[in-house]
């Protein structure tokens, strides 16, 4: 057996020493670790004021800008109030320790015989916003678990979402979003454009139709990362609507230095590139900022402060858990065993991959916003997959533009597709384990609603961009093409040519 050895080099933290610790450890017992880490008192009196430095500093720059340096005198404030992104991980625990140990217990603190006040409030109001998953795949909600730990916290008022709520009419208000926007925005799977196709309102805004109507636009995505991505992403933008408005100027997210990594790897691996620095950093809206403070922190740094600090995490939805077949799973996650892999030999790994994706630029300008993620999307990028995809198309000599539907205001906002951004349109449409809009007979497997924000984005889309978008749907080109998916032995024989010989 292994012991886990210390060595490192440390001296008081007000020398602004640095240290250097290199721990091994094999499968040790927890009782034995656990003997060990308490033995080195020098080693855990550095590590807090260490940590909590990468943490000031990757969140006061976004309190204060650079071009505005706070001075010695001047105190620290922010514009609005915080929303603290909550997942029950171990991530988003060290964040709700963090900021209270370090922005309201040491903040308030008074030095005995000191006349000086306490110093004012960093926001004005400290949210902990949690969004329950449990509706999207049957799982078990761990809103109580959630109440328990956030209860250890005075001062921090918790605020429960669902999930299903990015589908429910009633949500709007709460969310801060537009009520007169349509929210019924219904496509169609089986078009390549991704049609629009106006739909009435059923008049049926419950919560059990909410959740009916988020299971049905899972079921409709064709692979599971595609999935895993939609969650995700639905996840990231309630905490924004809610964050703005609860008039809101700083979102932050548990993402670790190694959570960032997979991320980033990840997001690029599905189309993600050209929103490369919004994964890191995002201002949105103008007033919201979605910062990840613990973005210099490794995995095995957030594990020393779980552990130190005791700290309680809710179990993960169990949706996700157990172990999965190699078929089955996720981009994100073959990306996580990637990377952990590969940081065992190579320990800079995480750090390499942030510092080289911090000099990426997106190519090409951004021709408006994603109506789904609420991104920039990049322009002429359906262009540009159209291109290099293979199909087949064809002129019709009896073609007939679709009928023009006068009851909707938002009738020429067809197809979506011209409205997407790269990554969504490939959650949309890729290839994976069933075949898009056509696992049933029933006609509505072919058709899913989107999310209640889609209405109000499409409503913010330029008047000349909508019109363009409409006229091949409307017939207005002088030439009509179709397209179709085809099969792998239709694909194969029109390269058969070139191919060599085995």
């Amino acid at each position: 057996m292994t012991v886990p050895t210390f060595v490192f080099v440390a001296r008081p933290p007000k020398e602004k020493s640095l240290f250097v610790i290199a721990y091994t450890a094999s499968r040790l017992h927890r009782s034995i670790a656990s003997s060990w880490l308490d033995e080195t008192p020098t080693l855990r009196d550095c590590f807090f004021p260490t940590v909590t430095l990468k943490f000031r500093r990757a969140l006061e720059i976004t309190i204060n800008p650079p071009h505005r340096p706070r001075s010695k005198y001047e105190p620290l404030r922010a514009d609005g109030s915080l929303v603290i992104g909550f997942s029950g991980g171990i991530g988003s625990a060290i964040l709700l320790d963090t900021i209270w140990r370090t922005y309201v217990l040491e903040w308030n603190e008074v030095p005995s015989g000191s006349k000086k006040p306490p110093k004012p409030p960093v926001w004005n109001k400290v949210w902990v916003a949690y969004v329950e998953q449990a509706n999207a795949f049957d799982g078990v909600e761990k809103i109580e678990k959630v109440k328990s730990i956030v209860s250890r916290y005075p001062g921090f008022e918790l605020v429960v979402l669902h999930i299903e709520d990015a589908f429910d009419p009633c949500s709007r208000e709460r969310l801060g979003m537009s009520t007169t926007s349509p929210s019924n925005i219904r496509i169609d799977l089986s078009s390549p454009e991704l049609s629009i196709i106006p739909t009435p309102p059923n008049g049926d805004n419950s919560r059990d139709s909410a959740v009916e109507a988020l299971r049905h636009h899972l079921a409709s995505l064709p692979s599971l990362t595609a999935v895993y991505q939609t969650i995700s992403t639905y996840t990231r933008l309630l905490l924004q609507y809610f964050a703005f408005s609860t008039q809101s100027s700083h979102v932050l997210l548990g993402s670790s230095l190694t959570s960032l990594a997979i991320s980033l790897i990840s997001g690029v691996s599905q189309g993600g590139g050209f929103n490369v620095k919004e994964e890191k950093e995002e201002k949105w809206r103008g007033s919201v900022k979605i910062v990840r403070p613990l973005r210099d922190v490794g995995w095995k740094e957030c594990a020393l402060w779980a552990w130190w600090r005791e700290l309680d995490v809710a179990s993960s939805p169990t949706g996700w858990t157990g172990k999965v077949k190699r078929e089955s799973m996720t981009i994100p996650q073959l990306t996580k065993d990637f990377i952990v892999g590969l940081e065992r030999d190579y320990p800079s790994t995480v750090s390499t991959i942030t510092r080289t994706c911090e000099k990426l630029q997106p190519k090409g300008e951004s021709n408006g916003i994603c109506v789904l993620c609420l991104r920039p999307a990049q322009a002429n990028a359906q262009a540009w997959k159209e291109h290099i995809s293979i199909r087949q198309t064809k002129n019709p000599e009896n073609s007939v533009p679709p009928e023009q539907s006068t009851a909707f205001s938002y009738k020429d906002m067809v197809p979506l597709t011209d409205h997407l951004c790269y990554a969504c349109h490939t959650t949309l449409t890729s290839r994976g384990n069933k075949a898009r809009g056509s696992s049933t007979t029933d006609p509505s497997s072919k058709t899913t609603l989107m999310p209640i924000w889609a209405g109000e984005a499409l409503l913010k889309v330029p008047v000349a961009s909508r019109t363009e978008s409409s006229q091949v749907s409307n017939g207005l080109d002088e030439e009509i093409t179709t397209s179709r998916k085809l099969a792998r032995e239709e694909m194969k024989g029109m390269i058969n040519e070139f191919l060599l010989d085995e």
